[in-house]
């Protein structure tokens, strides 16, 4: 009898343990198929696939072949502007100085992104030396208007578990982080500039070792460089004293910068209006046209259920 209730609370003693790592392998998840250290081009492969399955798999399409081979044929130009979209960050500043991810890069440093549209978000795949290592999901301001901070952590939480670490501007909590052996999740409140919340996955491995070699990249010397309002001073040139300039600016780099390479699972917008908005391509024109106003995603940012985490 007292090696049984010996083996039932060592089990329950491992559960404990373990319970944390279940959760924590969840993180890879949001990866889908890709994988660390893919390709521009298997990333790519790899969208390409997921996409076109899920099309394929659509219960709407089954038994309607045309309409299967025109969502197949949008899916496949939305694909090739989310292939549009791979970047160097080489040679002069672009707007992507500015916008929501301008603390994920170390410019002319052999980092490039991919961005990737999706219902609720924008995602930012980024690859050092041709290796994808960190994958950036800037949420739509609309999405998360309506949740606070330390609300949108607590559901992170439930999907993840505790975290690693919290970090405090005075009384306010502005960053969160998750780890475990493979991954790392940071979570950061940009409600300030962009009226949104980040979530970074990267590549905890690549990262130590990089970091271990001294080597600049993802950012990590801006700080230290620049010193700590650089940043600041960078957006406040950009979007001036109004607040709702400042919101129209928020917008427009939250919006703008996945519009043209959006991969959206809603229906296409047909209205357009003319609109001067933020490029990060230094040889395309600076005005272009974007909708008049963007749908209403299938999940609402105004009831916490419903809230989507990546």
């Amino acid at each position: 009898m007292r090696l049984l209730v010996s083996a039932v609370a060592g089990c329950l003693m491992l559960s404990l343990v373990l319970a944390p790592q279940v959760a924590m392998a969840d993180l890879g998840s949001v990866l889908g198929e890709v994988e660390w250290g893919d390709d521009r081009d298997t990333v790519l492969e790899k969208l390409r696939a997921a996409k076109l399955d899920a099309v394929r798999n659509d219960p709407q399409f089954q038994g309607n072949p045309g309409a299967l081979q025109r969502a197949r044929q949008q899916t496949l130009d939305r694909l090739r502007r989310v292939e549009d979209s791979y970047y160097e960050l080489e040679g002069r500043r672009t707007d992507y100085h500015m916008s929501v991810v301008s603390g994920e890069f170390t410019s002319n440093n052999g980092e490039s992104l991919l961005r990737v549209r999706d219902r609720v978000a924008q995602r930012f795949y980024f690859f050092l030396d041709g290796e994808f290592y960190k994958l950036t999901v800037a949420y739509d301001t609309d999405h998360v208007a309506n949740i606070g901070f330390e609300a949108f952590v607590n559901r992170v939480q439930q999907e993840y578990g505790e975290p690693a670490s919290r970090d405090y501007d005075g009384d306010e909590l502005r960053q969160v982080t998750w780890e475990d052996g493979e991954f790392k999740l940071r979570v950061d409140d940009q409600r300030e500039y962009f009226g949104t919340f980040t979530m970074t996955f990267s590549d905890r491995q690549r990262v130590q070792r990089w970091s271990s070699e001294g080597r600049e990249f993802g950012g990590n010397h801006q700080e230290e460089e620049e010193g700590p309002s650089a940043y600041s001073q960078r957006v406040e040139a950009v979007t001036g004293p109004s607040e709702g300039r400042r919101q129209s600016a928020a917008d427009a780099l939250i919006g703008g910068l996945g519009e043209d390479v959006a991969l959206l699972e809603e229906e296409e917008e047909d209205e357009e209006v003319a609109e001067t908005r933020p490029d990060p391509r230094p040889s395309e024109p600076a005005r272009e046209e974007r909708p008049a106003s963007r749908p209403t995603p299938t999940t609402s940012a105004s009831d916490d259920d419903d809230l989507v985490i990546y």
